[in-house]
């Protein structure tokens, strides 16, 4: 079997139905392989930055791989908005990239360029992806595939990249004495009983809570768990920009939106608060503010999240993080809502203020509803999402229609709404639409 057969298999067996491409004379025997597999489709785009974007919502509508092919030198550093816009958002992607014949790789580092279109994609990639590799040896390839799909998709998911030159996707192998990846242990989970003992402790003791979800709740497949805590205390939720699609907008406890774009009800609801779980979520600036020191001064503040990094990130000019909980949600909140005993309506007074504030200050009051010299952009988002259906995607890009769609969109049971959250390219939106299509 050929190199490039064999991939183009492997991602069939991984769920895989549609490979975004530009094609190109180091990545066609690849992006050929593709197109002849009964099972998988090819879809040609104008531009890396678009295959990738598309990859990027393929992922995010299917649960699966997204992924997409591309030739060698430029077709692989126009790939690199794209490879940032997963990684920031913590997107399981793999990005197949050709690259020159082996021959033609410079020898050294110090040589800039030995074949036509040759880049350094292992250098360029490194920091923007979990894991980028060359592939010199035909005879690794099912080695390498596993072990980059296992890095995309284990812990904090991401982008993944091969680079694999002209010739090693020619070559044939016998697919029966291929190495092979050979996942290690699962670490053992961390002793997070004393943490969920301060966090019960925290809310019985709280007259103000809230709780802040953001994308990773989703990414984590942990929705249904961290619901069900918020319901057992019937605490109020407060939705990032990558949350907004975790709760339907009329649930008794979605509290709306909050951040830099964010309407009042929301911020004031933090500002107000006396203890803040996060959960899912970086807490970045666009949700704290720029002098993140600032943000709920009055209020303890713990964060779960399974990327320890994101614990420990803060300085003597952000806000004092009280409890960082490292630990998958899932079984977090699992237990922490099995160890929680019975909860009565305590935060119900909580809650009507929030929805006072709401009231107080709306985002579409009557008189934007009454212009008569443009359309307002809140209003016109507004009367979009009453007329969407259950099910529907929406994608939003970069700049004012962001915001004017966080802060007035109607989300309804199972709807999704996403953009490229953390890296806000310009021309996201539609070439990630062409991948959501293709994954729904």
């Amino acid at each position: 079997m050929k190199v490039s057969d064999f991939i183009a298999q492997f991602l069939y067996e991984q769920g895989i139905r549609h490979v975004f491409v530009v094609s190109g004379g180091a990545i066609i025997h690849s992006i050929d392989s593709v197109a002849k597999h009964p099972g998988m489709e090819y879809i040609c785009v104008q531009h890396e930055q678009a295959g990738g974007a598309a990859a990027d919502a393929y992922s995010r509508i299917s649960g699966k791989l997204g992924t997409s092919m591309v030739t060698s030198g430029p077709g692989a550093t126009n790939l690199t908005t794209s490879i940032c816009n997963a990684y920031f958002d913590s997107i399981p992607c793999l990005f197949i990239c050709g690259q020159v014949t082996t021959p033609r790789l410079r020898p050294s580092e110090q040589l800039r360029q030995k074949g036509f279109q040759e880049t350094d994609v292992v250098s360029l990639f490194s920091s923007i992806t979990k894991y980028v590799h060359r592939v010199m040896d035909p005879n690794d390839i099912k080695y390498q595939l596993q072990k980059a799909t296992y890095i995309a998709t284990e812990g904090r998911p991401g982008p993944v990249a091969l680079d694999i030159p002209d010739d090693v996707q020619r070559m044939d192998i016998d697919v029966h004495r291929l190495r092979e990846f050979t996942p290690p242990p699962p670490a053992k989970a961390k002793d997070n009983s004393a943490s969920m003992r301060e966090v019960l402790s925290s809310i019985q003791s709280s007259e103000r809570p809230v709780l802040i979800l953001g994308a990773g709740v989703r990414i984590a497949g942990a929705i249904g768990p961290v619901l069900k805590f918020a319901r057992h205390f019937k605490m109020p939720v407060l939705l990032t920009w990558g949350g907004k699609d975790l709760m339907s907008f009329d649930d008794p406890l979605n509290m709306g939106g909050l951040g830099v774009v964010g309407p009042r009800s929301g911020n004031f609801a933090a500002q107000n608060a006396d203890l803040i779980i996060s959960a899912g979520t970086r807490l970045s600036q666009m949700i704290t503010g720029g002098k993140t020191v600032l943000f709920a001064p009055g209020a303890k503040k713990i964060m779960v999240d399974i990327d320890p990094q994101e614990l420990t990130k803060f300085t003597a000019n952000d806000f004092h993080l009280d409890l960082g909980v490292e630990s998958a949600l899932t079984p977090f909140f699992i237990s922490l809502t099995a160890a929680a005993g019975p909860a009565s309506d305590r935060f119900a007074t909580w809650r009507e203020q929030i929805k006072a504030w709401e009231r107080q200050y709306p985002i579409c009051p009557k008189a934007k509803y009454e212009r008569k010299d443009f359309v307002d952009g809140h209003v016109f988002v507004k009367e979009i999402s009453k007329a969407a259906q259950e099910g529907d995607v929406f994608i939003t890009d970069t700049g004012a229609n962001i915001s004017w769609t966080l802060q007035a969109i109607e989300m309804k049971k199972n709807q999704r709404m996403f953009s490229a959250w953390n890296h806000t390219p310009m021309g996201y939106a539609l070439s990630a639409s062409i991948g959501a299509a293709c994954a729904g």
